[in-house]
């Protein structure tokens, strides 16, 4: 990783983490009636929690995430704002504070290696209880996961959108290919308890298979959500783990190509990520 330090988040300057600790301890810097709002013990913290693992190992966020990100910033140096380090972070206090509430059994954010064809891997799992055969993830978001729905086409049936969200626009049938417009009300609806994300999932089973690699068996995933208002706790399909390798397997082909991995199309669901990427511009620049 090629991390540098910060980009103030009131003068948009590039400074190290050194300069920005020193800055925030002399009682930090201001715009108008706008204080820097990050403390020395929350720039010690995302210091802490942003650096670079010193132990070359692609892990299970990374492998998930947008590859070409994963490649360019190993490739290109690169700031952040510490907005930008803070999600990761309080998700961090957030463990740090259960680690101590796990019970005994647990296995408390223990960091695990596996090779996969000649690549190093790791995962560090929230925690980890041997003898239940149980992984368990804590995860901090703005809102818990909603009851899912499934909108389906009145005239044959055909899933036009499934997910938590709520669904606004209009939408039109591929099955039927009529060309007509139906809008929310005339969609014929089913609801189901909540789900955990697809990429949570994903996850858990990509530490299970870590897990395995490390001779700790496991058969049950479970994803507890934490928000402002109350606890979502919920249990998880694995997936199998032959094929996660072969998932795991695809993608390091894809992230350890001569050329970069392909950027992710403006209309991909995922697409909103390019907003927030701290090599936003360098993969602008770069061949597709």
């Amino acid at each position: 990783m090629t991390w540098q330090g910060f980009l103030c988040e009131l003068t948009g300057e590039r400074v190290s983490p050194a300069d920005c600790l020193a800055c925030a301890q002399a009682g930090g810097g201001s715009r108008g009636d706008t204080l820097c709002p990050w403390t020395p013990a929350l720039i010690r913290g995302l210091t802490q929690n942003g650096k670079p693992r010193g132990l070359v190992a692609y892990s299970a966020t990374e492998l998930l995430g947008c590859l070409r990100k994963v490649r360019l910033q190993e490739e290109t140096p690169f700031w952040t704002q510490p907005s930008a380090l803070y999600a990761r972070f309080r998700g961090q206090l957030g463990h740090t504070l259960l680690a101590g509430c796990a019970g005994e059994g647990a296995v408390i954010e223990e960091r695990y290696y596996a090779d996969l064809d000649g690549h190093l891997l790791t995962g560090q799992p929230d925690a980890v209880y041997p003898a239940r055969k149980l992984v368990v993830d804590y995860k901090t978001t703005a809102r818990l996961p909603g009851t899912w729905k499934v909108y389906r086409c009145p005239k044959c049936g055909y899933a036009l959108y499934a997910g938590s969200g709520a669904l606004r626009a209009k939408r039109t049938c591929s099955a039927c290919d009529d060309g007509v417009e139906y809008t929310v009300r005339e969609l014929a609806l089913e609801e189901s308890p909540p789900r955990p994300y697809g990429h949570h999932v994903q996850q858990l089973s990509l530490y299970r298979w870590l897990l395995a690699q490390n001779g700790i068996a496991i058969t049950t995933g479970e994803i507890v959500y934490l928000d402002m208002s109350g606890v979502l706790r919920l249990r998880v399909a694995l997936t199998p783990l032959e094929e996660v390798a072969a998932f795991l397997q695809e993608r390091l082909a894809i992230l350890t190509a001569d050329e970069l991995p392909p950027s992710i199309r403006k209309d991909d669901p995922e697409a909103w990520q390019c907003r927030y990427c701290d090599v936003a511009a360098a993969c602008a620049e770069a061949p597709n």
